[in-house]
């Protein structure tokens, strides 16, 4: 009983953490996005 509870336990992290990285890789791409947007109005900006 108490090594199925270790390998739920394990389980449960390893999700834990896929989720955290699957987050963390949104954000990054959204962010890039973002910078590159920004940086691209800004060489209009810049050019006009």
């Amino acid at each position: 009983m108490e090594l199925v509870l270790k390998k739920l336990n394990q389980g449960l992290e390893v999700e834990g953490i896929c989720a955290f990285r699957s987050k963390m890789t949104t954000r990054n791409t959204v962010t890039g996005i973002f910078v590159l947007v920004s940086l691209a109005l800004l060489y209009l900006g810049v050019t006009t």
